[in-house]
């Protein structure tokens, strides 16, 4: 894969902010399973720089880490 753009880097970095962010900003009493996720992101424009799969539309995070 090329070199990344400016704008592919900052939307990267915005992701990754406000997926840290919202982590720690979401309450509530429910209970946590163990292959359910902390952050769900849908329709979004995201760039994985996986030559094989380069663009996604939805990622999952647990515990810090993205999972699907």
């Amino acid at each position: 894969m090329g070199k990344s753009t400016r704008r592919q880097f900052l939307g990267w970095t915005g992701l990754i902010a406000g997926a840290a962010a919202s982590g720690s900003c979401v309450g509530g009493a429910r209970q946590s399973s163990a292959f359910e996720p902390d952050l769900v992101v849908l329709n979004g424009r995201i760039y994985t720089m996986d030559d094989d799969l380069p663009r996604a539309e939805a990622l999952a995070v647990k515990s810090g880490r993205f999972v699907a």
